[in-house]
């Protein structure tokens, strides 16, 4: 017999959220993905750059939503990581930064 279709949306039906179905991420894997401020962070600020800086300067198709989570130590994966890097070597400053001294942690 089909379900009735008001009750499949209440909060005990077959299509409520619940803990292994919902559509947030655990607040252990939300917790392990935040590296505290990035050393990114200090040397933008140091150059007077801004994250606009980087996405105009960028040859990637560059954010500046990705931006911000980097200087604020949301862990970003290897690419988001190298397009913030390739984008900041393109500003022209007197240094070449290499990955190591932008973010303080390891890929994954």
């Amino acid at each position: 017999m089909p379900i009735p279709w008001a009750c499949r949306f209440l909060p005990n039906g077959p299509f409520a959220a619940n803990e292994h179905h919902g559509t947030q991420m655990s607040k252990d894997k939300t917790d392990s993905m935040e590296k505290g401020v990035q050393p990114l962070d200090q040397i933008l600020m140091q150059c007077g750059l801004q994250n606009s800086d980087l996405v105009e300067k960028s040859p990637d198709q560059l954010t500046h939503k990705m931006v911000a989570k980097g200087r604020k130590g949301r862990q970003l994966t290897l690419n988001a990581q190298l397009k913030i890097l390739r984008a900041l070597n393109a500003c022209g400053l007197e240094k070449t930064y290499k990955l190591s001294e932008l973010f303080n942690y390891g890929t994954h």
